[in-house]
C-alpha cells in the first residue's frame, strides 16, 4: 500500500476535520499488515513556537486563542487525528505509530495528546521523528532498513 495524504485541501473523504475523513483514515490504517508502520505528520505549523504570535500558547493555556480559527482549524485536525490513533491502538495494538513532529511542539502538551502517549508508551526518539512505540520491535525494524 502507498502513502495516503489527509489534508482539509483534499477531497472529503481525506478530510480530517469531517466524519468521512476520520472513517476514511481509520479504514486505510485497518488495512496495514501486522507490524505495519503508521507515519504521521499531524499539523505542525500553528504547533510550533514561530507561529506564537497567531496561536499564543502558554504553559497556562496549552490550547492557544480558540478566539483565532486557524487556531480552532488546527486543533480540530489534531484532535481528530489524536481520536483516530487511538481507535487504531485498540483495535490494532500490532500496528507501530511515528508522529513526526518539531520537538518544541505545542501537540506534544495538548491533553489529548498526553493521554495517547500514555496509552501507546510513546517515548522520544530523535529530533525529525519524535514518537515510536513497540520497543521491542523497533530493532527489527532497524534489521529491515
Amino acid at each position: 500500500m502507498s502513502g495516503i495524504s489527509f489534508d482539509v485541501k483534499l477531497s472529503r473523504s481525506h478530510d480530517l476535520t469531517s466524519e468521512d475523513g476520520c472513517r476514511s483514515l481509520l479504514r486505510y490504517l485497518m488495512r496495514l499488515f501486522t507490524n505495519g508502520v503508521a507515519i504521521a505528520a499531524p499539523p505542525c505549523s500553528l504547533y510550533s513556537c514561530a507561529c506564537a504570535s497567531v496561536h499564543k500558547r502558554t504553559k497556562e493555556n496549552v490550547r492557544g486563542d480558540l478566539g483565532n480559527w486557524k487556531v480552532r482549524l488546527a486543533r480540530v485536525i489534531w484532535t481528530n487525528w489524536v481520536t483516530c490513533m487511538k481507535i487504531l491502538h485498540s483495535l490494532r495494538p500490532d500496528v507501530w505509530l511515528i508522529c513526526e513532529q518539531p520537538s518544541t511542539s505545542w501537540g506534544f502538551c495538548q491533553p489529548e495528546f498526553v493521554q495517547l502517549a500514555e496509552l501507546m508508551g510513546m517515548f522520544l526518539t530523535f529530533k525529525y521523528i519524535q514518537f515510536i512505540y513497540h520497543l521491542d520491535q523497533l530493532i527489527n525494524l532497524y534489521q529491515f532498513i
